[in-house]
């Protein structure tokens, strides 16, 4: 499972990780080729469902993770569906228009973030939140994440 706390911070890259841009750079060519070969209507049937495929188990995998991310991750999750949802609408058939669950999580994640920042406290800092416990005991959970 991915650190998503350690992948943030202030030496942090801001990129995407290498999983969804590939995943990305994969749907995006499937898109072209299938673009030569398919009507424009079918193509858009055909995207939809791949991308709706994606939305699911996107879905299922940022909700499972969520009582384990710290305020860093959350953030940092929220970028990777950012980057994807961006990436999805880009493409000419519009699959991506009525992203509701995974804004709806990005959203859920940005503000769990900020109010963490808030209400963090010196002493929490320095005791640690926990997450490392959890993250070991629910670790069987994500194994498909």
């Amino acid at each position: 499972m991915t650190g998503w706390d350690e992948l943030t911070g202030p030496g942090a890259p801001q990129e995407p990780t290498q999983a969804m841009e590939q995943l990305v750079r994969e749907i995006r060519k499937l898109h072209k080729v299938l673009k030569k070969y398919l009507q424009p209507r079918d193509l858009t049937i055909v995207m939809q469902y791949i991308y709706e495929m994606y939305e699911q188990k996107l879905s299922e995998c940022t909700e499972s993770l969520m009582p384990e991310l710290g305020g860093r991750g959350g953030r940092r999750l929220a970028s990777e569906l950012d980057f994807f949802l961006q990436r999805m609408r880009s493409l000419d058939t519009q699959v991506a228009g009525r992203a509701g669950r995974l804004e709806a999580l990005m959203t859920e994640l940005k503000s769990k973030g900020a109010e963490e920042e808030v209400y963090a406290s010196p002493s929490a800092a320095a005791e640690g939140t926990g997450n490392e416990q959890r993250r070991g005991n629910s670790a069987n959970s994500t194994d498909d994440c």
